[in-house]
């Protein structure tokens, strides 16, 4: 794998909701994770990771934060209409680590388009971002959170914010997948 970093401010500037997180402590884990697994893999820079090779040229970076700010729209709403009281914290969390695995499962091809990698031909999605998180100390929520946002695991999540961002998330993937104009 190629070693190359990238800084906190780097980070902060790609996924800007994450400064409004409270815990201190969770967006270092969240930074962390980040910097280990991008030294981990083979794109050059973050902002040309591609969110699925098959919707390239959509960027990993920009569903990430889709995602993310749609999940926050939705729990604001929920809140002001429905009146349920909904962990802002957990969604950014969630939202900034659900796909941090994708930098791994998907990489350049020689030609530079995108192609799913080894790790993503044979480890189930979310798992290596559970994998980054767990090393990097955080909650047993957060890795539940990573390995059940998506419809490929075989468990259920069992926070109301993940049931609300698995679904904020399948929809941008879904819009994304089916109606970007080829």
């Amino acid at each position: 794998m190629a070693e190359h970093s990238l800084s906190r401010a780097e980070l902060l500037r790609i996924f800007p909701l994450l400064s409004r997180i409270g815990d201190a402590r969770l967006t270092e884990q969240i930074i962390a994770v980040w910097q280990d697994a991008f030294a981990d893999c083979l794109w050059p820079r973050l902002e040309d990771a591609c969110f699925n090779p098959e919707a390239h040229p959509f960027r990993l970076v920009d569903h990430i934060n889709a995602a993310t700010q749609g999940a926050l729209a939705v729990a604001q709403a929920m809140e002001e209409y429905q009146g349920i009281a909904l962990d802002h914290d957990r969604i950014i969390a969630l939202g900034y680590l659900h796909d941090v695995s994708k930098i791994l499962e998907f990489e350049p091809g020689p030609d530079g388009t995108p192609r799913k990698s080894e790790i993503g031909r044979l480890i189930q999605h979310g798992a290596m971002g559970a994998f980054y998180a767990r090393k990097h100390g955080m909650a047993l929520e957060y890795i539940h959170l990573i390995l059940t946002h998506t419809p490929q695991s075989k468990m259920a999540p069992v926070y109301k914010e993940a049931w609300l961002f698995s679904h904020i998330d399948l929809a941008d993937a879904q819009i994304v997948d089916s109606f970007h104009e080829a």
